[in-house]
């Protein structure tokens, strides 16, 4: 059984349990029990289970990041817990939301040697880690501007001695060079600002067409930004023959944004495999 299909179990057991009980219809036990269960989960893709669980559940106190080997690869990520960051560990690494669909893993094995990652919106590395565990010997690009997240980002590279083959650089994935106000901090939220009213510092900007040219598989998580190289001219000639994209509604220049992405992907001669979707954001696999 995969950790994903355990984590499915687990909350149906918690669902008939919680409608027979009065002490867990308290509004107030709710969310501490879901976080409980999750965490005894998450903490099962971690050999330091113990650790983690006891750093999970106590309460949020700004300490810095915890390395944790992966059971299934002894690759080592860093977590700051009571963050975003363990919300990623679970998308990627229990419910799984980035396993390749068949068509991917045909398409990349074509390629005849390790595919060639374009991380843009890297956050603290746990997709690329990921990639890793699939290709040990892949080369990765990564862009990451938050400062907050790349101390973090920076020490997974180190712990897995991948200096020479895992580069990141230290800007907003764009369109076009220049500077953004970047709303930082905010962990896997960290985004461009979207309004005068809100604040951030000013960070720069790389355009990445370039490197999107040399990629085999590009990774695109970046908040909104995803809108400004999908909409852009040269998207529909991309070479790149994988991309895995999370999109938002936004920065999202029409309503339907579900409809756009998957419009533009299309005209640049994409099949797609939807992961996920809700009003807000989804997620898809694309490939040609």
């Amino acid at each position: 059984m995969s950790e994903g299909e355990a984590a499915h179990g687990v909350f149906r057991a918690f669902r008939g349990v919680k409608s027979r009980s009065k002490w867990l219809s308290s509004p107030s036990r709710l969310p501490r029990l879901k976080h409980l269960l999750w965490t005894l989960l998450n903490c099962t893709c971690v050999k330091e289970s113990g650790r983690f669980v006891s750093r999970e559940l106590r309460k949020a106190d700004g300490s810095p990041a915890t390395a944790y080997r992966l059971r299934s690869s002894n690759l080592t990520i860093n977590l700051r817990h009571r963050t975003g960051d363990i919300a990623i560990m679970e998308k990627v690494f229990v419910r799984k939301w980035y396993e390749q669909p068949e068509p991917v893993t045909a398409r990349l094995e074509s390629l005849g040697s390790p595919p060639r990652l374009l991380d843009l919106g890297s956050n603290i590395g746990l997709f690329s880690v990921l990639h890793l565990e699939r290709y040990p010997e892949a080369t990765i690009v990564g862009f990451e501007p938050d400062p907050f997240n790349l101390g973090v980002l920076q020490a997974t590279i180190r712990a897995n001695r991948r200096e020479s083959t895992w580069t990141v650089i230290e800007a907003c994935a764009s369109n076009r060079p220049g500077f953004f106000s970047f709303a930082e901090g905010r962990e896997n939220l960290s985004r461009k600002v979207l309004s005068e009213d809100e604040t951030g510092d000013v960070v720069p900007a790389v355009d990445v067409f370039p490197y999107l040219e040399q990629a085999d598989l590009a990774k695109i998580n970046i908040e909104g930004g995803e809108w400004d190289l999908l909409l852009d001219p040269r998207f529909v000639d991309l070479p790149v023959p994988v991309i895995v994209m999370e999109y938002h509604t936004f920065f999202c220049p029409q309503p339907d944004f579900h409809a756009l992405a998957t419009e533009r992907l299309e005209a640049a001669g994409y099949s797609m495999r939807q992961v996920f979707l809700t009003e807000d954001e989804g997620v898809l696999w694309a490939w040609k």
